[in-house]
C-alpha cells in the first residue's frame, strides 16, 4: 500500500531564510503570508528605487525603516502593519518619484 503525503509549500520570502537572524525575519521565513508580502514588496522597492530621483534620501528612507522594522516588529501583526505602510510609501514613491521629506525643490515665494 502505497500512502501520499500531501507536501506543504510555504512561500519563500525575497531573501535567504538560513541567513535569518533576527524575530522580524524568523517569523517572515515561518508565515506564507509574510513572506509573500516580502515579494512584493521587493518588487515595490525596485520600482521606487528605479523611479526615486534623489537616491541618497532613498537609501536613506529604506534604511531608516527597514531598521525600525527589525528593532520593532517582533510579532506577526506588527510585521503586517509595517508591510502595509512600506506598500503606500513605496507605491507613492514609483508613481511620484519624490522620496518623502526630500525637499529639494523649494516653491519660489520662500526663495
Amino acid at each position: 500500500m502505497t500512502i501520499k503525503v500531501k507536501s506543504i509549500s510555504v512561500a519563500q520570502p525575497s531573501f535567504d531564510c538560513t541567513k535569518a537572524r533576527s524575530d522580524a525575519e524568523h517569523l517572515i521565513c515561518a508565515d506564507a503570508e509574510l513572506a509573500a508580502a516580502d515579494v512584493e514588496l521587493a518588487a515595490l522597492y525596485a520600482k521606487a528605487k528605479a523611479a526615486a530621483t534623489d537616491q541618497a534620501a532613498f537609501k536613506e528612507r529604506t534604511r531608516t525603516e527597514w531598521n525600525y522594522r527589525e528593532q520593532n516588529c517582533h510579532d506577526r501583526e506588527c510585521l503586517s502593519r509595517w508591510y502595509a505602510d512600506q506598500k503606500v510609501a513605496l507605491s507613492e514613491i514609483a508613481q511620484s518619484g519624490t522620496v518623502p521629506g526630500n525637499w529639494n525643490i523649494l516653491p519660489s515665494i520662500l526663495l
